[in-house]
């Protein structure tokens, strides 16, 4: 006796196929967009600890700056204090000469203090920026988690539904066609069935032969020579 397999449960099969592997595609994409949030929260602290520790350095390096061009100006004032006491031209002129190199040397100090103060402005600054754009990251972030708390409970009972159901219009499939379809379901999913489409495979647009389209007429079991698909006639369609 021939197998029959009628066009509504493949129609059926493959509705539920395609509804579940939605449904897990959606369940599946909340962690992976809170995953890029979180990732996104954590680079933008990490740049603001590291830029942190760069006005931690920059600051201490400045007051290094500074304490040096203190104590320089305390050497200038003590040897301007020396010039009077002078014993002699040469140790008046070797005073003269220490003032005016410390002198010089303060200025470029200075210099580079301004540098330095004017790298920690520079540095507060992208702090700030970093903050804000810290604040935005963490407010999407609660935000796709809480879209994913309150739409996890729904599309999990959702998938249990089309599990089941699944289940049940896969238990009325012939036993003659059973394993084949047990097989290619578990490696293609909603690839598993195919409506026809014109004389083609609508997986794969492979055209299928005379034979098939008889078989089809007659609701026997028609797979794809191309992708292993079994197809079936969407409604309202007739082949013959």
């Amino acid at each position: 006796m021939a197998v029959v397999v009628e066009h509504d449960l493949l129609r059926t099969l493959h509705r539920l196929h395609r509804q579940k592997n939605d449904l897990e595609s959606r369940i599946e994409r909340g962690p992976r967009q809170l995953k890029a949030s979180v990732k996104k929260v954590a680079e933008i602290t990490a740049a603001i600890d590291e830029l942190k520790e760069s006005y931690k350095r920059t600051q201490v390096l400045a007051n290094e700056k500074q304490l040096l061009l203190k104590q320089r100006e305390e050497k200038i004032l003590d040897f301007k204090g020396k010039l009077n006491a002078a014993k002699s031209n040469e140790e008046f002129q070797a005073f003269k000469n220490q003032i005016a190199a410390d002198e010089q040397a303060n200025d470029v100090q200075s210099d580079e203090i301004f540098e330095q103060l004017e790298k920690i402005d520079e540095i507060n600054s992208k702090i700030a920026d970093q903050n804000e754009k810290l604040q935005k990251a963490v407010g999407e972030r609660d935000k796709v988690q809480d879209k994913i708390d309150a739409e996890a409970a729904g599309l999990k009972s959702e998938l249990e539904r089309v599990v089941i159901e699944l289940a049940e219009s896969e238990a009325k499939i012939p036993i003659d066609i059973k394993t084949d379809y047990v097989r290619v379901a578990k490696s293609k999913g909603e690839g598993a069935l195919a409506p026809l489409d014109g004389d083609f495979c609508g997986n794969c647009f492979k055209k299928i032969t005379m034979m098939q389209h008889s078989d089809l007429a007659a609701q026997k079991p028609v797979a794809c020579k191309e992708c292993g698909a079994f197809i079936y006639l969407p409604e309202n369609t007739r082949v013959g």
